[in-house]
């Protein structure tokens, strides 16, 4: 009897995740110790995996396809050469050269290995299934931003979660309420930098800047009309300033009157100016902030500080020293900017994977930026991934546990 509970795999985003890792050769055990695979499966994961080999679902790769999977071209080519073939051609041709003419190498390259690799059916489950949900998605922005337009945030949350709910991870994107409590504030205050706007503009940017906030992919600009008006330089640059505001009203949104906060602008920033700047390691008090980003402010990406509650006895400030002069701020500030991630070293790693998975889980407990800031850890993350630097694999696991921390 197999040793794997009965359900519809089918209808599971998490197994057919699962099934889409083996989109190429992949090795089983290797997927198997993927931790946050077990936490999102609900079941052991090498008992989803033989779940999908009992259903024929997965398969043993040929030999041509494991050595394409494994290889890059230069292996190849140099064992060819070694058994007098012709090391010429594109990859493909080379590993169909070596496998019929030189099987035995061929199999020496590969060795002993527990790779598994979609079937014909699986292949073509997944493609269906990528078609329906790319409509999915499409119908569920379009209604998203219906409900925007409406000044209706909750229900727009409510149709990207059912979204996510049936095709991505529910508890992810389900359970956390940060990226709503920005969209009201959004759709319902009334910042200096929107009065110079109509009121259908006004309508338009609010529900365009929220779009980011659910999806994280989608820009604003693309939900504007193409006859939107702002003294900004355009609406992008509008919607960015608007995103601003939100994050840091909603960082100040329950604090009292009198708690502090500081103020910090990254020592490489070049894209907030000065009208803003001047701010920089100011800690002063929530009746005292000004309104971020100025109504003035020139930063196309919307004023790139931030600001963080300023505790005593985190930082070892008195009351007094709240009130210091701007070298001793300008210090503290400095300490605090120090604390970052180096990915210089992250790359010397023989293997990203292995740092992401075993290590980032201490690294995000232990590291007070994230602790303070987690958005700022997301887009570092993303843009590792945008460069290639990690799998989607690792951004996801990665993602999820930061997202945990919001």
């Amino acid at each position: 009897m197999p040793n794997y509970k009965h359900i519809d795999w089918t209808k599971s985003p998490a197994h057919i995740r699962l099934l889409s890792q083996f989109n190429k050769p992949h090795s089983r055990k290797r997927v198997v110790q993927y931790e946050y695979l077990t936490h999102d499966l609900k079941e052991d994961t090498d008992h989803a995996i033989q779940r999908f080999v009992d259903n024929e679902m997965l398969t043993q790769p040929t030999l041509g396809e494991i050595i394409k999977a494994l290889y890059n071209k230069p292996p190849i080519e140099e064992i060819l050469r070694k058994n007098n073939l012709r090391a010429v051609g594109d990859k493909s041709q080379l590993v169909a050269r070596l496998v019929e003419q030189a099987p035995e190498a061929a199999q020496l390259m590969v060795g002993e290995h527990d790779l598994l690799v979609c079937s014909a059916d699986a292949l073509a489950f997944l493609e269906v299934h990528e078609q329906e949900q790319r409509e999915a998605e499409k119908v569920a922005k379009e209604q998203a931003f219906s409900a925007l337009l409406n000044s209706d945030g909750k229900q727009a949350y409510k149709i990207y979660t059912d979204y996510h709910r049936t095709y991505g991870n529910p508890e992810m994107y389900g359970g956390g309420s940060y990226y709503a409590e920005e969209m009201e504030v959004i759709l319902n205050n009334e910042p200096e930098l929107l009065k110079h706007l109509s009121e259908r503009d006004k309508k338009y940017l609010r529900a365009a800047t929220c779009m980011p906030k659910l999806w994280r992919e989608e820009a604003s600009s693309k939900w504007l009309p193409e006859d939107f008006s702002t003294i900004y330089e355009d609406g992008e640059v509008a919607s960015n300033l608007l995103a601003k505001y939100a994050e840091i009203q909603h960082r100040i949104g329950d604090a009292a009157k009198t708690d502090k906060f500081q103020i910090l602008f990254d020592l490489y920033d070049v894209d907030s100016c000065d009208i803003c700047r001047k701010f920089d390691a100011q800690i002063l008090a929530v009746r005292e902030l000004p309104e971020f980003p100025d109504v003035r402010c020139s930063s196309r990406k919307g004023c790139q500080c931030s600001i963080q509650h300023h505790w005593e006895s985190q930082y070892g400030y008195s009351e007094d020293e709240g009130d210091s002069d701007d070298e001793e701020n300008s210090e503290g500030a400095s300490n605090r900017r120090g604390i970052s991630v180096d990915f210089a070293d992250i790359l010397e790693l023989d293997s990203l994977e292995e740092f992401i998975s075993e290590r980032v889980h201490e690294y995000i407990k232990e590291n007070i930026e994230i602790a303070l800031d987690p958005l700022s850890k997301l887009r570092s993350l993303k843009q590792m991934l945008e460069e290639e630097l990690i799998t989607t694999e690792e951004y996801e696991a990665t993602k999820q546990r930061i997202l945990l921390r919001i």
